[in-house]
């Protein structure tokens, strides 16, 4: 079990991730890995509106709320942790962060959900008999449909936990 914070770059921005994170062993060197996490991106959008005698229009930016399943297959070398798999993307929130004259009601993405691969490469480190702290780096593809790649880099901080006999 595990706590992770990360950031991730995608296009320009870099966004904070949090959350937590569970390994099922399968074999010495194999486990699962799942994750519930809570990720932020900002947009900047354009609005405007028009009417007979006026016309209103100024740039804006949308905080966006994510919350992210990742499934992965870990591998477990000498060297590193690497773990694949499949992740999913929900749009949970929003909220305008910049307001002018002209306020949002509404706001959503299309798709809602997404599915794209995950690919993380870290390094266990021990500090104590039974907490590992791990860096990690992050690379994937938010959606197949869109191609919208990420890069980032994340700590993590788990506890392991042995099953009593």
């Amino acid at each position: 079990m595990g706590i992770l914070l990360a950031g991730q770059s995608m296009e320009y921005d870099f966004n904070p991730i949090a959350g937590i994170t569970y390994e099922r062993g399968l074999s010495r060197r194999g486990s699962l890995e799942f994750g519930l996490f809570y990720r932020t991106n900002q947009q900047d959008i354009y609005l405007s509106i028009d009417g007979p005698n006026f016309s209103i229009g100024e740039w804006t930016r949308v905080s966006e709320g994510f919350v992210s399943i990742p499934i992965l297959y870990r591998i477990s070398t000498r060297f590193a942790q690497i773990s694949l798999g499949p992740q999913v993307e929900i749009f949970s929130t929003w909220g305008q962060r910049d307001q002018g004259e002209i306020s949002l009601t509404d706001y959503r993405i299309n798709p809602g959900v997404t599915f794209g691969p995950l690919l993380k490469i870290g390094k266990e480190l021990k500090f104590k008999e039974t907490l590992i702290l791990e860096p990690e780096i992050r690379l994937g593809i938010r959606s197949f449909g869109f191609g919208e790649g990420f890069f980032g880099l994340g700590l993590r901080l788990k506890k392991e936990v042995h099953k009593r006999n």
